[in-house]
C-alpha cells in the first residue's frame, strides 16, 4: 500500500535545507521520491549516492524528532541508514543522535546525555559478537516506540524535563511535567541531583480515544513541540521510566530503585542467556502483550555500572527483527491442524511486494491473537518479513468487525493462548494424520518421505503409519508421483533407521506420550530406567521413581506413565513388521540424572561425519547440531583440520572449546 502525501505538507516540511549542514546540491523530497523509498526501498537506495542518501536521512531525521510527521517507517529509516553504513562506514551520520533542536524552542545542554542504541538483527552474527564482549547478566526490556525525555532533579530538589534532541542539547519541556502521567509520589522519592531517563508515550488504550491523528509517536512529538499544550493530549501521556542516568548504577539495580520510588517502569526481564530465536520468541510475545507500540527489544549488560554517554553506547543494543514493512487487507484465515490438534493461524492477504517478492500469506501467531485483534476478512494489518520465510504481522492497522474463528468445535488450552479441536471433520482428521506420519518418519530421520509424499499416501488410502509399513510395494507404483526406485530407496530407509534407533527415539516418534515429552525428556527417564518397557512395577511405584529424576514434575511424572500402556501396544505392533527387540536390551548410559558425561554440551562436527559418535554424545546427554552458534560449546574437528573453515573460525571467534576427532574420544573413552 503506497503512503499518501498531501503536496502542501510536502512544501511545508519536506523542503528542508538544514542551516547546520552545508552540501553542494540537495535532495528534495519529492513525492514522487517518498514513493519510491517506500515501494523498495533497498533496491533504490542501491542507485542513491553517499550524498544524496545522507542528505535524504538528515532530512527524514529532521521531519521525525522535530514535528508530528513521519514520512517513512522505521524499518524503511533503518535499511536506508543500513545501506549508507555499506556505502562508507565512516560516514558522520551514522553516528549522530536523534535531530538538532529546531527554531525558536529553548535549546539546552542535557544534565546527562541520552544515547541512542546499535541495532542488532535474527540472522546475523551481530548478537553472538556483542555478547562475546558482555557477558552478562543481560536486562531485556521493550524498546518502547515513544520519544525519548530525562526528568532531573537538582541538589536542591528543584525538577526539570527535557527531550532528546541530539543526544546532548535538548528541549526544556518541563511545562509538561505537571500535565503528562508522572507518578507524584515518584518526583518525591527520587533523591536530588538525581536523573531518569524514560519514554514519553500513549497506550494503544489511551491512543484510540484521540481523532484525526496518525499514530501514538507522532502525537506525543507534536505535544512536545507544540508552542501551547494539548492537556486532553498530556493527560493521555505516560512517563515509563527505563533508565537511571545518575547517579550510576548496575541496569538490574536502576530498574529495582525506578520500581522502589513507585515510577512506572518498562517492562523488563533478566536473563542469563540471549540468542536470536530467544529474542525473537520473546519479542513476539512481548508485542502481543504490551499496553504500548514497541518497535524491539533493549539488551542491556548488567555486569557492571556505565556511564551515561552520547552517541552509541556499546554496553546496549537494540534488538530488532529487521524488513520493510506494508499495509495489506486480510482476505480470509487459515487455520491448520497440528498433530495435537491445536489449530493454528496464518491469514491469507491480498497480494503485496515486500523486500522485492510477492507475499500472500502472514503467520497470525496463535488463537488469542486473532480474537483479542479482530483478524478477519477486511481487515487491515501492517506485516514485515524478516529472517522468516513467511512474513509477520507487526501491527493491526484496522480490525475486522469480529475475528474470524474456526467453523468446527474448539476449546481453549489452559493457557488461553491456543485452542484444540473438539469435533474434527473429515479435512482436519486427514491433516492431523498426515502430520503424525510425517513426524514419525521426520522424527527417525527418514530420508526421502518429505510431508508431501506423506500426503499422497494418505490421500490414496495409507491412512495409518502400519498401513505404510505394511503396505505392498508393487501397489505403491500406481501412485502418481511415486515411482519404484523411490519406493526401494525409502523403505531401505525405513528399515535401516529402524534397525539402529533409540529407545527415547522411538518413543517421541510414536507421539503416544503427547506434547511436553519429547526426545529430551523421554532420554532422561531411560538413561536412569533403560528397562522401562519390561520393568515390573505398579504405576504409583513407576510415578515415584520417575519424580526422584531433576526437573519431572507430578504431571509430567503421571503423563508419562499414564501413556506408557499404549506406547507398549503401538511397540508390539511394530515389532510385527520390523524387529526392535534390540531396543528391550538398551544399557545404561555412563552416568545419570544430571550428571550425565556431557549433560548440556551443545556438539558441532566438522570435516567428518560419524553416526556412532552421534549417538554416543545423545546417549550421554549431549546435543549435536549442524551449526556453530553462541550456544555451541564443543567442535569437534577432523585430525587434519582445515582451520580456515567457516565453522572452525565462527568457534575460534566465539571461544567455543576445540577438540580434534581423536582427543575428544580420548578424553570420553569413546
Amino acid at each position: 500500500m503506497k503512503i499518501k502525501i498531501d503536496n502542501k505538507n510536502l512544501k511545508k516540511y519536506y523542503h528542508i535545507r538544514l542551516s547546520k549542514y552545508s552540501y553542494n546540491h540537495s535532495m528534495k523530497l519529492t513525492k514522487k521520491l517518498i514513493e519510491d523509498l517506500t515501494e523498495n526501498t533497498s533496491k533504490f537506495a542501491k542507485t542513491l549516492s553517499e550524498q544524496d542518501l545522507e542528505d535524504i536521512l538528515r532530512k527524514l531525521s529532521e521531519v521525525y524528532y522535530n514535528t508530528d510527521k513521519s514520512l517513512v517507517n522505521d524499518d524503511i529509516f533503518d535499511l536506508l541508514k543500513n545501506e549508507l553504513k555499506k556505502k562508507n562506514s565512516k560516514n558522520p551520520f551514522l553516528t549522530e543522535v536523534g535531530a538538532p533542536v529546531k527554531g525558536t524552542k529553548e535549546k539546552v545542554k542535557l544534565p546527562y546525555p541520552m544515547g541512542s542504541l546499535n541495532k542488532v538483527y535474527p540472522n546475523t552474527d551481530d548478537l553472538a559478537k556483542w555478547t562475546k564482549k558482555y557477558k552478562g547478566i543481560y536486562v531485556v526490556s521493550d524498546k518502547l516506540d515513544g520519544a525519548s525525555a530525562q526528568i532531573y532533579k537538582d541538589d536542591k530538589g528543584k525538577l526539570y524535563m527535557y527531550s532528546r534532541g541530539d543526544g546532548e542539547v535538548g528541549q526544556n519541556i518541563s511545562h509538561l511535567l505537571n500535565v503528562v502521567n508522572v507518578p507524584k509520589t515518584a518526583l518525591e522519592k527520587m533523591p536530588n541531583d538525581c536523573s531518569v531517563r524514560g519514554e514519553l508515550i500513549m497506550s494503544k488504550k489511551n491512543f484510540k480515544k484521540v481523532k484525526g491523528k496518525e499514530n501514538p509517536r507522532n502525537t506525543v512529538a507534536g505535544l512536545i513541540n507544540s508552542k501551547t499544550v494539548d492537556r486532553e493530549i498530556a493527560k493521555l501521556t505516560d512517563f515509563i521510566a527505563y533508565s537511571v542516568l545518575h547517579p550510576r548504577y548496575k541496569q538490574n539495580e536502576q530498574m529495582k530503585l525506578l520500581n522502589k520510588w513507585t515510577f512506572d517502569t518498562v517492562e523488563y526481564k533478566e536473563m542469563k542467556v540471549i540468542d536470536d530465536d530467544k529474542l525473537e520468541k520473546y519479542l513476539v510475545k512481548r508485542r502481543e502483550e504490551s499496553d504500548y507500540e514497541m518497535d524491539g527489544l533493549v539488551c542491556v549488560d548488567s555486569s557492571d555500572k556505565y556511564k551515561s554517554e552520547a552517541g552509541y553506547p556499546t554496553h546496549a543494543v537494540a534488538f530488532k527483527i529487521s524488513g520493510e514493512t506494508v499495509d495489506t487487507k486480510v482476505v480470509r484465515v487459515i487455520w491448520t491442524a497440528s498433530m495435537d490438534k491445536y489449530l493454528k493461524p496464518k491469514i491469507e492477504i491480498e497480494p503485496v511486494k515486500l523486500l522485492g517478492t510477492t507475499i500472500t500469506y502472514a503467520t497470525a501467531f496463535n488463537a488469542k491473537f486473532v480474537e483479542d485483534n479482530k483478524i478477519g476478512k477486511g481487515a487491515i494489518v501492517k506485516i514485515t518479513r524478516g529472517g522468516d520465510v513467511i512474513p509477520d504481522i507487526v501491527e493491526v492497522v484496522k480490525p475486522a468487525k469480529q475475528a474470524d474463528m474456526p467453523t468446527i468445535k474448539y476449546k481453549w488450552n489452559k493457557t488461553n493462548v491456543d485452542i484444540i479441536a473438539v469435533d474434527l471433520d473429515d479435512e482436519t482428521k486427514t491433516t492431523v494424520t498426515i502430520h503424525i506420519i510425517d513426524h514419525f518418519f521426520k522424527t527417525l530421520d527418514v530420508k526421502y518421505i518429505s510431508i508431501g509424499t506423506v500426503t499422497k499416501l494418505v490421500e490414496n488410502g495409507y491412512d495409518d503409519l502400519f498401513k505404510i509399513l505394511g503396505a505392498n510395494k508393487d501397489e505403491l507404483v500406481d501412485i502418481e508421483g511415486i515411482g519404484e526406485k523411490m519406493i526401494i530407496k525409502i523403505y531401505k530407509e525405513i528399515e535401516e533407521k529402524l534397525a539402529s534407533t533409540t529407545l527415547p527415539k522411538l518413543m517421541s516418534a510414536s507421539r503416544e506420550f503427547g506434547r511436553g515429552l519429547g526426545e529430551r525428556k523421554i532420554k532422561e527417564i531411560i538413561a536412569v530406567y533403560p528397562d522401562i518397557l519390561t520393568l515390573k512395577a505398579t504405576k504409583e511405584e513407576l510415578k515415584e521413581m520417575i519424580l526422584e529424576i531433576d526437573g519431572f514434575s507430578d504431571i509430567l511424572s503421571e503423563k508419562f506413565v499414564e501413556n506408557l500402556k499404549s506406547f507398549k501396544k503401538f511397540f508390539n505392533k511394530l515389532n510385527e513388521y520390523y524387529d526392535v527387540t534390540y531396543l528391550l536390551k538398551a544399557k545404561k548410559q555412563v552416568k545419570k540424572g544430571k550428571q550425565m558425561l556431557l549433560n548440556g554440551e551443545k556438539i558441532v562436527f566438522t570435516g567428518f561425519r560419524d553416526a556412532e559418535l552421534q549417538k554416543f554424545i545423545e546417549d550421554n546427554g549431549g546435543k549435536v547440531s549442524t551449526s556453530v552458534s553462541s550456544n555451541t560449546t564443543i567442535l569437534i574437528h577432523a585430525d587434519n583440520a582445515d582451520t580456515s573453515t567457516s565453522k572452525f573460525k565462527k568457534a575460534t571467534d566465539l571461544g567455543t572449546k576445540l577438540y580434534s576427532k581423536t582427543a575428544f574420544m580420548k578424553k570420553y573413552k569413546v
